[in-house]
């Protein structure tokens, strides 16, 4: 797993930059979760898993999912790499989300991810994709993104969990 700052609006980078180890007991899967605080700073910090090949069409993918965003204005994405091909949202990839999806939009701002679906706001849930079919018998990576303007900052975004079934 690797945690990149894709954007940033200039600052140099510093605490609540990256994903980092969060060991709070509320995380599903003791010891231990991914997480990154909310800043009140334009920021664009990708976590992403290792390649890994999908052997089946139905593949599946599951994660605990937890955040408490500027709502409409900071948020975070889930993406997909095929084959090293370009990076792109899960759903534009041919996902679908099964429960837990998106629940808004992010307005039009410095964040990087503006205009694009998102979990934003507050809320925590089990998340259920159904990995693009396209995907079987392929490498793929899949990155978590998280996005912010400069506005208001909130608690962050944290994932658990991450289980996929071919």
């Amino acid at each position: 797993w690797t945690t990149t700052l894709l954007a940033t609006d200039g600052n140099e980078a510093g605490d609540g930059e990256e994903w980092d180890v969060d060991d709070d007991p509320y995380w599903p899967t003791q010891p231990n979760g991914m997480w990154i605080d909310a800043t009140a700073s334009k920021r664009d910090v990708a976590l992403t898993s290792p390649a890994f090949t999908i052997t089946s069409a139905t593949a599946k993918l599951k994660f605990w999912n937890v955040f408490e965003t500027e709502p409409g204005w900071d948020g975070g994405v889930l993406e997909i790499q095929i084959d090293n091909g370009e990076w792109k949202d899960i759903i534009v990839a041919g996902g679908a989300f099964t429960s837990g999806g998106y629940n808004g939009e992010l307005q039009d701002s410095p964040n990087p991810l503006s205009f694009r679906n998102s979990w934003t706001g507050k809320d925590e849930f089990e998340t259920n994709v159904n990995l693009p079919a396209g995907a079987a018998g392929k490498s793929i990576r899949l990155r978590w993104r998280y996005g912010s303007d400069v506005g208001d900052d909130r608690d962050g975004w944290g994932i658990d969990t991450v289980v996929v079934t071919n």
